[in-house]
């Protein structure tokens, strides 16, 4: 989810400002040996993939922002839904969208970089080789505001996403009254359409029975006085 996106951005700035937080600038560069130049060099690569990390996450967030529709409509993505509650349409819920891609999060549109070799970096140390002339010059040039930028903007991301999901959910909890609401409401027209359309089986059984038990006492009756005429016109 984005939540967890967002998440994963604030610990790599974590991460980044924690070891940003761990360098000892020396005094005099000249005099580092190679052991220490070599570990200023892996401070700075790791500060490399820490921002490609951050960048990747903030490809992730877009890419799930534009992956979030439904049938054509995606509030994520800055879409409005509309949802009607009975059928003459005077009855609706309006839900507002909101792009939530990384720059509608709050990040920065460029790539993030968690050091520089220009000027404006903070923690800036120049490495002419140190004491080994064989080692390679090191030029590292900590961007601490942009790691601190990172981690406000994740914060306010956090912020945003926690908003929007309690918005979300309020829509959500309306939607579901109405739905049993209607739902009951089905029901009860159902039951009462029931109860003007459909037969008692047993009741009509038994009307069916009385009638055909009537039918046949009538045509007993008949039949015994055709025969008592019968009888009386024989007399004569």
């Amino acid at each position: 989810s984005l939540t967890k996106l967002v998440e994963q951005a604030q610990s790599i700035a974590q991460t980044a400002r924690d070891i940003v937080g761990s360098i000892q600038p020396p005094a005099d560069a000249t005099d580092l040996t190679a052991e220490e130049v070599s570990a200023l060099q892996a401070t700075k690569e790791e500060l490399d993939t820490l921002a490609d990390d951050f960048n990747q996450i903030m490809e992730q967030i877009d890419q799930l922002a534009r992956d979030s529709g439904y049938r054509g409509t995606n509030l994520l993505n800055g879409a409005n839904l509309t949802i009607q509650f009975n059928e003459s349409d005077t009855s609706q819920l309006e839900i507002e969208g909101i792009t939530f891609d990384s720059v509608g999060l709050g990040f920065a549109a460029a790539d993030v970089v968690f050091f520089s070799t220009t000027g404006g970096a903070e923690a800036v140390i120049d490495v002419p080789g140190g004491t080994d002339p064989s080692t390679t010059d090191v030029n590292l040039g900590v961007s601490l505001g942009n790691i601190e930028t990172a981690l406000d903007e994740a914060k306010s991301a956090l912020n945003s996403l926690r908003s929007q999901a309690r918005t979300f959910g309020g829509n959500m909890a309306t939607i579901q009254v109405r739905e049993e609401f209607t739902k009951g409401l089905i029901n009860t027209l159902k039951e009462g359409a029931d109860k003007l359309t459909l037969a008692d089986i047993n009741e009509e059984g038994a009307k069916l029975l009385s009638l055909q038990t009537a039918q046949q006492l009538g045509i007993t009756s008949l039949a015994l006085a055709s025969q008592a005429q019968q009888s009386v016109l024989r007399l004569f």
